[in-house]
């Protein structure tokens, strides 16, 4: 059921028969797969929530007796830094004065929080949504088609095959909102170009 909804016309009688299953599959899959999982889904995520949660609770009491942080943790304390210091964040503001992002697609919401946060023309906005930047703080260079997670089907009535690619959409137009361009790149490659840089490629790893 995690499948694109397509069949293969050849193994069918008629190519009509083929796309009368094809459309029955896809309304099958819509109409009770989707809602299905999506109900599951919000049911056990109560139980999972109130099963994981002491454990979590212990995991955190350990780390803090022995003073130990996980990357997670480094992220998260750093956007509630910003987001709740108008004093820190008006220091890193200037330390880092302007900030290239790239690889964008592989960031998440606590990264781009603290992304927002330095590059914030309001200082006291604890949104991060909310902000618009300073004028030329922050360049951001990402490929969403480039994004290498997956969503579950149950979430794929989105028009975005990722869920990254959906988060990249979402901050796209949030900062286009206030104030931002968006800048799209096309290449294309010649057969010439095409052979010189297949040869700079061997020359490189060999």
């Amino acid at each position: 059921m995690d499948k694109e909804d397509d069949v293969t016309q050849n193994r069918w009688p008629t190519k009509e028969n083929a796309l009368t299953a094809k459309e029955r599959y896809k309304a099958f899959r819509e109409n009770c797969i989707v809602p299905t999982l999506k109900a599951w889904g919000e049911y056990r995520h109560e139980h999972l929530i109130n099963f994981v949660l002491p454990a979590v609770e212990i995991y955190n009491q350990r780390k803090r007796e022995s003073s130990w942080l996980n990357f997670q943790d480094l992220l998260m304390l750093a956007a509630a830094l910003l987001r709740d210091n108008a004093e820190v964040r008006q220091y890193f503001q200037k330390r880092f004065s302007h900030l290239l992002v790239d690889e964008f697609q592989d960031t998440d919401p606590i990264q781009v929080e603290i992304m927002l946060y330095l590059a914030g023309a309001d200082t006291t906005e604890k949104d991060w949504r909310k902000l618009m930047t300073r004028q030329g703080s922050l360049f951001m260079v990402g490929d969403p088609k480039q994004a290498i997670y997956r969503t579950p089907m149950v979430l794929r009535q989105s028009p975005y095959r990722s869920s990254r690619v959906f988060f990249i959409c979402l901050t796209k137009e949030a900062t286009c909102s206030h104030g931002f361009f968006q800048l799209q790149l096309l290449l294309f490659i010649s057969l010439a170009s095409a052979k010189v840089i297949s040869h700079a490629n061997t020359t490189i790893w060999v």
